[in-house]
């Protein structure tokens, strides 16, 4: 039998008051409104214009490595922009989630980088590419890394 809507939601904002800090948690309207703010800046404008706001464009991958204190907020980082994404009603899919995390750590003074890659894509009806955007400070996953296996890289986005 399943549980009531309510209990389950209850449990769903329990586990979050104790997962997240305290700085977690008032992020998260932050967030939902710059996933708002990014997919719509997707939808409207051209890649060239928000593009701007990725940083530099280069490939000085090595140089971006955050230090020992931050990896572990970069981590919870990546973790609340997931979150949010998956509870806003409009798709915030990796391009957004991209957008909203390398602005958070670019305030937070956090090196990083945001990559852009494709691959084939497997389904035999459609054998286009598939494109997806994912973060990277340092080694340390912030957003998209795990799908991001097979992807060609084809550009990446450099803040130090």
């Amino acid at each position: 039998m399943s549980q009531p809507r309510g209990a389950r939601l209850r449990r769903r904002i329990a586990r979050f008051l104790s997962d997240y800090a305290w700085w977690q948690k008032a992020l998260v309207p932050v967030v939902f409104i710059a996933l708002g703010f990014a997919r719509l800046a997707i939808l409207t404008l051209p890649f060239a214009r928000y593009s701007q706001w990725l940083g530099p464009q280069g490939s000085q991958i090595g140089a971006v490595s955050p230090d020992p204190v931050d990896q572990d907020k970069v981590a919870r980082v990546g973790r609340l922009v997931s979150a949010v994404a998956r509870i806003t009603p409009w798709t915030s899919n990796c391009l957004p989630q991209a957008l909203v995390a390398a602005w958070l750590l670019r305030r937070m003074h956090v090196p990083h980088a945001v990559h852009l890659g494709v691959r084939r894509a497997d389904k035999e009806s459609d054998p286009g590419l598939e494109a997806h955007a994912w973060v990277l400070s340092g080694s340390v996953p912030v957003t998209g890394v795990a799908e991001a296996v097979g992807m060609t890289p084809v550009a990446s986005f450099v803040s130090t």
